[in-house]
């Protein structure tokens, strides 16, 4: 690279091998340094002592977050002496990391507003101008996968991995996302899972004719993941609707909660909230099993049993995500693993919010289809696909 730029090593610069220094003819140093987070030194009081001008983190996702701050809080040497500003370069693949989530696009899947003194530039290997390396390097990178081929050639940060065991086996985010676009005179179907951790969900459908289009998503966060605060959302967001809203969600959730004022349940204070829509609700006595609506929904997708047909907007990345992440556990239901906020040490599912509020709304909205697949064609699409051993012993 430094023969790319014109200078001579020997005479421009020199490098120290042994300590990774390399120092130039103008007297300026540039040091190397492992960013690695070690056991030993998790808060990386190594670099307590340094002091530097300015900083260059290559492969910067690989790097934890924690050695990015301790760097930029370093970067200090000599600069009021020349009028200087702090710069730091961070280069990397797009990939689910904090760079991601930090500059390019939030969890909920949103655009993050960077600040004036922040810039993103995207370079793909069509930026490259050595013709001859552009075209050996597109010709290994289309022989890879369908997530590493989003990512490394075509620079998608929204490329999600599939790693095997998923519980949606059918589902392809090449056939069923696209551009979903609201439709002022078809009623809304909004559906909810209860819950608090990471988010309180409700997914916003409508359905024409046997098409169920997933069209918005509102993620109630930390200090916003109640009723109130979500369904206020869905009413600025929808506040001239109309054509009339349907409410689905957990079954479970129409019990009365101790939490809860006497007489009202998770339901209840939806509609309560909701009230100017005339909400009507779409509540089952009980959940679907979790095994025969997978299926059920997995049919759908595979093939578009009895005729329907199911699509998320492209936007929806955290419902892309949850359709593509939320795994099967050995009995054939959803994986329940959870994991601890390191922030907060609150435990929590990552997966399977999302996924059960549109099973939830599926079942119910097309209970007929669901019906005859379950006295039927249930025991046919077994018989031919196949399930775990576990699956006769459940109540479907």
């Amino acid at each position: 690279m430094a023969r790319l730029l014109g200078y001579h090593a020997g005479f421009d610069f020199k490098f120290n091998a042994q300590d990774m220094v390399v120092n130039w003819r103008n007297g300026s140093k540039t040091v190397f340094k492992e960013l690695k987070q070690e056991p030993s030194d998790p808060n990386y009081e190594s670099l307590g002592s340094t002091e530097f001008t300015d900083a260059f983190l290559d492969e910067a996702g690989e790097i934890p977050e924690k050695g990015f701050e301790i760097i930029n809080s370093r970067i200090r040497w000599m600069l009021s002496d020349y009028g200087l500003v702090p710069k730091t370069l961070l280069t990397c693949n797009p990939n689910i990391n904090w760079i991601k989530h930090k500059y390019i696009k939030s969890q909920k899947g949103e655009y993050i507003k960077l600040q004036d003194y922040q810039k993103y530039i995207r370079a793909t290997v069509e930026d490259n101008p050595d013709e001859g390396f552009k075209r050996l390097y597109k010709e290994a990178l289309s022989k890879m996968n369908e997530y590493d081929k989003a990512r490394l050639l075509y620079g998608d940060w929204d490329a999600i991995p599939r790693t095997g065991g998923e519980f949606y086996k059918k589902f392809d985010s090449k056939i069923h996302t696209g551009n979903m676009v609201y439709d002022s005179s078809l009623p809304l179907h909004i559906s909810f899972d209860e819950n608090v951790h990471p988010y309180l969900p409700c997914g916003i459908f409508q359905i024409k004719g046997k098409n169920i289009y997933f069209i918005d998503l509102i993620l109630g966060r930390s200090p916003n993941n109640t009723i109130k605060s979500v369904c206020r959302e869905f009413s600025i967001k929808y506040n001239d609707h109309k054509a009339g809203l349907f409410i689905y969600g957990d079954a479970t959730s129409r019990k009365e909660d101790v939490k809860i004022e006497k007489g009202y349940n998770f339901f209840r204070l939806i509609e309560n909230e909701l009230q100017k829509f005339n909400p009507i609700l779409r509540i089952p006595s009980s959940n679907p099993s979790v095994v025969a609506r997978g299926q059920f929904i997995n049919r759908i997708l595979e093939s578009n049993y009895e005729e329907i047909r199911f699509y998320i907007h492209k936007d929806l990345h955290e419902a892309i995500l949850d359709f593509e992440q939320t795994k099967e556990a050995s009995d054939g239901t959803k994986d329940k693993k959870v994991e601890k906020d390191p922030k907060t040490n609150v435990s929590y599912q990552k997966h399977g919010h999302i996924t059960d509020l549109t099973d939830y709304i599926i079942c119910e909205a097309f209970t007929a289809e669901y019906q005859k697949f379950q006295s039927g064609d249930l025991s046919a699409y077994k018989r031919q696909f196949g399930h775990n051993q576990h699956s006769s012993s459940l109540r479907l």
